[in-house]
């Protein structure tokens, strides 16, 4: 009984070493050395980010047709790999606004803008859990997931 916990528990928390939004932790840690409100906020951004993405998908997911869901994620997949060649700065009125904000917000804001298309989709079999993957591809769980591996040429 513990191991269906335990075990799935482990696997993930492998499989999240050096994701960005540990890095992002361990980053507004370093920065506000305020541990519960940075928590709070990761926890308040992830239950956002997934209810928006469950929202946004059922909703798209029952206007177009799957032919059409199939390209348009094909597409958004495309878009997101070229977006993240595009290299982050750090102004400063970025940080003083930051400082600005306190712990809670920038982690809310931080976190809800970098659970946007995690590639944790995959690893946790969800096709819901990301905004991007979600506005593309199929509301209906199973289909929304195949559609997503197919998508990114895994499963052929």
């Amino acid at each position: 009984m513990l191991d269906s916990f335990l075990v799935p528990t482990a696997i993930v928390a492998l499989a999240e070493i050096g994701d960005k939004t540990q890095l992002l932790a361990l980053i507004l840690a370093a920065r506000f050395r305020k541990p519960w409100p940075i928590i709070a906020g990761i926890v308040a951004a992830t239950l956002a980010n997934h209810a928006a993405a469950g929202a946004v998908g059922a909703w798209v997911g029952s206007i177009f047709s799957d032919a059409i869901l199939h390209w348009i994620l094909a597409v958004s997949f495309a878009a997101t790999a070229l977006w993240t060649l595009v290299p982050d700065k750090l102004d400063d009125d970025e940080a003083s606004t930051a400082r600005k904000f306190g712990p809670f917000l920038t982690t809310l804001i931080a976190f809800f803008l970098a659970e946007i298309g995690d590639k944790d989709t995959d690893r946790h079999g969800d096709a819901r859990r990301a905004i991007p993957g979600t506005v593309a591809g199929d509301h209906r769980h199973h289909r929304g997931h195949v559609d997503c591996q197919r998508a990114g040429g895994i499963g052929r």
